[in-house]
């Protein structure tokens, strides 16, 4: 469901991170159990992450075939 810009606006780029991941794993299938486990975090020292637990084998796939090109390696801190 899309969001009203006043209330996007409101959020954290985290928490409108989780909430968009949210919305394409519940295309892709996944159940409402695994999509409420989808949260915004952040780590002693501040740093924002979004907690994704364990997908089923089917959602990871699909997402894998989402992309057009295998990702390029992230470089390490």
């Amino acid at each position: 469901m899309p969001m009203p810009d006043a209330l996007r606006n409101n959020l954290s780029e985290t928490r409108h991170a989780s909430l968009a991941l949210r919305r394409l794993l519940r295309e892709l299938g996944a159940d409402e159990a695994l999509l409420r486990r989808v949260v915004p975090r952040s780590d002693e020292r501040g740093a924002d992450y979004v907690h994704i637990p364990p997908l089923p084998l089917d959602v990871a796939q699909h997402l894998v075939r989402l992309l057009p090109t295998p990702p390029a390696p992230m470089p390490h801190p």
